[in-house]
Protein backbone atom coordinates (compact mmCIF):
# COMPACT_ATOMS: atom_id res chain seq x y z
CA UNK A 1 0.00 0.00 0.00
CA UNK A 2 1.25 3.50 -0.82
CA UNK A 3 0.99 6.47 1.51
CA UNK A 4 1.08 9.91 -0.02
CA UNK A 5 3.81 12.19 1.26
CA UNK A 6 3.68 15.14 -1.17
CA UNK A 7 2.26 16.19 -4.51
CA UNK A 8 4.83 17.50 -6.96
CA UNK A 9 2.95 20.34 -8.67
CA UNK A 10 5.47 20.64 -11.51
CA UNK A 11 4.93 17.20 -13.01
CA UNK A 12 1.60 16.10 -11.54
CA UNK A 13 3.04 13.10 -9.70
CA UNK A 14 2.48 12.00 -6.15
CA UNK A 15 5.53 10.95 -4.19
CA UNK A 16 4.72 7.87 -2.16
CA UNK A 17 6.76 5.92 0.37
CA UNK A 18 10.36 5.66 -0.79
CA UNK A 19 10.83 6.75 -4.37
CA UNK A 20 7.58 5.46 -5.82
CA UNK A 21 5.74 7.96 -8.02
CA UNK A 22 2.21 7.67 -9.33
CA UNK A 23 -0.01 10.02 -11.39
CA UNK A 24 -2.26 12.37 -9.43
CA UNK A 25 -5.19 11.04 -11.49
CA UNK A 26 -4.97 7.81 -9.48
CA UNK A 27 -5.84 9.61 -6.24
CA UNK A 28 -9.52 9.76 -5.41
CA UNK A 29 -11.38 11.24 -2.46
CA UNK A 30 -14.23 9.55 -0.62
CA UNK A 31 -15.82 11.30 2.35
CA UNK A 32 -12.89 13.70 2.51
CA UNK A 33 -10.28 10.91 2.85
CA UNK A 34 -7.85 10.48 -0.07
CA UNK A 35 -7.78 6.98 -1.55
CA UNK A 36 -4.91 5.50 -3.53
CA UNK A 37 -4.99 2.65 -6.00
CA UNK A 38 -2.44 0.17 -4.80
CA UNK A 39 -0.30 -0.93 -7.74
CA UNK A 40 -0.15 -4.65 -6.83
CA UNK A 41 -3.84 -5.12 -6.01
CA UNK A 42 -5.59 -2.38 -8.01
CA UNK A 43 -7.83 -1.78 -4.98
CA UNK A 44 -8.52 1.67 -3.60
CA UNK A 45 -7.22 1.91 -0.04
CA UNK A 46 -7.48 4.82 2.37
CA UNK A 47 -4.39 6.91 2.80
CA UNK A 48 -2.95 5.95 6.19
CA UNK A 49 -0.21 8.52 6.66
CA UNK A 50 -2.06 11.76 7.26
CA UNK A 51 -0.28 14.62 8.95
CA UNK A 52 -1.58 16.13 12.14
CA UNK A 53 -2.49 19.33 10.28
CA UNK A 54 -4.37 17.41 7.58
CA UNK A 55 -6.40 15.51 10.15
CA UNK A 56 -7.16 18.67 12.12
CA UNK A 57 -8.30 20.48 8.98
CA UNK A 58 -10.51 17.56 7.90
CA UNK A 59 -12.14 17.34 11.34
CA UNK A 60 -12.63 21.11 11.36
CA UNK A 61 -14.20 20.98 7.88
CA UNK A 62 -16.78 18.43 9.08
CA UNK A 63 -17.44 20.40 12.29
CA UNK A 64 -17.87 23.68 10.42
CA UNK A 65 -20.13 22.01 7.85
CA UNK A 66 -22.27 20.55 10.66
CA UNK A 67 -22.44 23.95 12.39
CA UNK A 68 -23.59 25.77 9.25
CA UNK A 69 -25.93 22.94 8.24
CA UNK A 70 -27.73 22.95 11.59
CA UNK A 71 -27.85 26.76 11.64
CA UNK A 72 -29.26 26.79 8.10
CA UNK A 73 -31.99 24.32 8.96
CA UNK A 74 -32.83 26.40 12.05
CA UNK A 75 -33.56 29.34 9.75
CA UNK A 76 -36.54 27.37 8.45
CA UNK A 77 -37.99 25.81 11.59
CA UNK A 78 -37.42 28.94 13.74
CA UNK A 79 -37.85 31.74 11.18
CA UNK A 80 -39.89 33.89 13.58
CA UNK A 81 -37.09 33.81 16.18
CA UNK A 82 -34.55 34.99 13.61
CA UNK A 83 -36.88 37.78 12.48
CA UNK A 84 -36.60 39.36 15.94
CA UNK A 85 -32.92 40.18 15.44
CA UNK A 86 -32.93 41.20 11.77
CA UNK A 87 -31.97 44.90 11.49
CA UNK A 88 -34.76 47.22 10.29
CA UNK A 89 -32.83 48.25 7.17
CA UNK A 90 -32.95 44.69 5.73
CA UNK A 91 -35.68 44.43 3.04
CA UNK A 92 -38.08 41.46 3.11
CA UNK A 93 -36.74 40.06 6.40
CA UNK A 94 -38.61 36.73 6.27
CA UNK A 95 -37.37 36.00 2.76
CA UNK A 96 -33.83 37.04 3.69
CA UNK A 97 -33.84 34.72 6.73
CA UNK A 98 -34.99 31.80 4.58
CA UNK A 99 -32.55 32.55 1.74
CA UNK A 100 -29.65 32.82 4.18
CA UNK A 101 -30.71 29.50 5.72
CA UNK A 102 -30.67 27.87 2.30
CA UNK A 103 -27.25 29.41 1.61
CA UNK A 104 -25.91 27.97 4.86
CA UNK A 105 -27.17 24.46 4.05
CA UNK A 106 -25.82 24.55 0.47
CA UNK A 107 -22.53 26.04 1.69
CA UNK A 108 -22.18 23.34 4.35
CA UNK A 109 -22.65 20.60 1.74
CA UNK A 110 -20.28 22.31 -0.71
CA UNK A 111 -17.63 22.56 2.01
CA UNK A 112 -17.46 18.75 1.94
CA UNK A 113 -16.89 18.57 -1.82
CA UNK A 114 -13.14 18.96 -2.49
CA UNK A 115 -13.64 20.88 -5.75
CA UNK A 116 -16.00 23.35 -4.08
CA UNK A 117 -14.60 23.64 -0.56
CA UNK A 118 -12.51 26.80 -1.09
CA UNK A 119 -15.36 28.71 -2.72
CA UNK A 120 -17.82 27.44 -0.11
CA UNK A 121 -15.53 28.46 2.75
CA UNK A 122 -15.10 31.94 1.31
CA UNK A 123 -18.85 32.38 0.83
CA UNK A 124 -19.68 31.06 4.32
CA UNK A 125 -17.05 33.35 5.87
CA UNK A 126 -18.50 36.34 4.02
CA UNK A 127 -21.96 35.27 5.17
CA UNK A 128 -20.80 35.13 8.80
CA UNK A 129 -19.41 38.64 8.39
CA UNK A 130 -22.70 39.89 6.90
CA UNK A 131 -24.85 38.54 9.75
CA UNK A 132 -22.68 40.25 12.37
CA UNK A 133 -25.01 43.32 12.45
CA UNK A 134 -27.88 41.03 13.52
CA UNK A 135 -25.74 39.67 16.36
CA UNK A 136 -24.84 43.22 17.42
CA UNK A 137 -28.51 44.29 17.32
CA UNK A 138 -29.47 41.27 19.39
CA UNK A 139 -26.85 42.13 22.02
CA UNK A 140 -27.25 45.91 22.20
CA UNK A 141 -31.02 46.07 22.09
CA UNK A 142 -31.46 43.22 24.56
CA UNK A 143 -33.99 41.46 22.35
CA UNK A 144 -35.51 38.46 24.08
CA UNK A 145 -35.40 35.50 21.71
CA UNK A 146 -37.21 32.46 23.15
CA UNK A 147 -34.77 29.67 23.87
CA UNK A 148 -31.69 31.93 24.04
CA UNK A 149 -30.24 33.58 27.16
CA UNK A 150 -30.64 37.35 27.38
CA UNK A 151 -27.46 38.16 29.32
CA UNK A 152 -24.00 39.37 28.43
CA UNK A 153 -22.70 35.97 29.48
CA UNK A 154 -24.26 34.84 26.19
CA UNK A 155 -23.90 37.95 23.99
CA UNK A 156 -20.29 38.77 24.91
CA UNK A 157 -18.79 35.40 23.89
CA UNK A 158 -21.06 35.25 20.84
CA UNK A 159 -19.77 38.58 19.54
CA UNK A 160 -16.15 37.72 20.34
CA UNK A 161 -16.43 34.30 18.69
CA UNK A 162 -17.86 35.60 15.38
CA UNK A 163 -14.36 36.42 13.99
CA UNK A 164 -13.16 33.03 15.27
CA UNK A 165 -15.99 31.32 13.36
CA UNK A 166 -14.96 33.24 10.24
CA UNK A 167 -11.33 32.16 10.65
CA UNK A 168 -12.29 28.50 11.34
CA UNK A 169 -14.41 28.51 8.19
CA UNK A 170 -11.50 29.82 6.12
CA UNK A 171 -9.16 27.29 7.75
CA UNK A 172 -11.54 24.41 7.05
CA UNK A 173 -11.72 25.46 3.40
CA UNK A 174 -7.91 25.61 3.06
CA UNK A 175 -7.87 29.37 2.49
CA UNK A 176 -5.78 30.15 5.57
CA UNK A 177 -3.42 27.98 7.58
CA UNK A 178 -3.58 27.17 11.25
CA UNK A 179 -1.66 29.20 13.79
CA UNK A 180 0.65 26.30 14.62
CA UNK A 181 1.06 24.84 11.10
CA UNK A 182 4.69 25.90 10.80
CA UNK A 183 5.57 24.22 14.10
CA UNK A 184 3.82 20.98 13.10
CA UNK A 185 5.44 20.93 9.66
CA UNK A 186 8.85 21.67 11.22
CA UNK A 187 8.41 18.79 13.70
CA UNK A 188 7.54 16.48 10.79
CA UNK A 189 10.70 17.60 8.97
CA UNK A 190 8.87 19.46 6.17
CA UNK A 191 9.32 23.07 5.03
CA UNK A 192 6.58 25.60 5.92
CA UNK A 193 3.68 25.93 3.47
CA UNK A 194 4.01 28.90 1.10
CA UNK A 195 0.54 30.36 1.89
Amino acid sequence: MLAVADVDQSNGLVRGVGTVLMPVSQIHVAAGVPLLYSAPTGIAEPQRRLTIATRARAMMRWAVAAFYGVAGIAHFWATDRFLLIVPAWVPEPRLVVQITGACEVVGALALLVPRLQRAAALMLALYALCVFPANIKHALEGINVPGLPDTWWYHGPRLVLQPVIIWLTLYAGQIVNGPFCCLVRQKEGRPPEPR
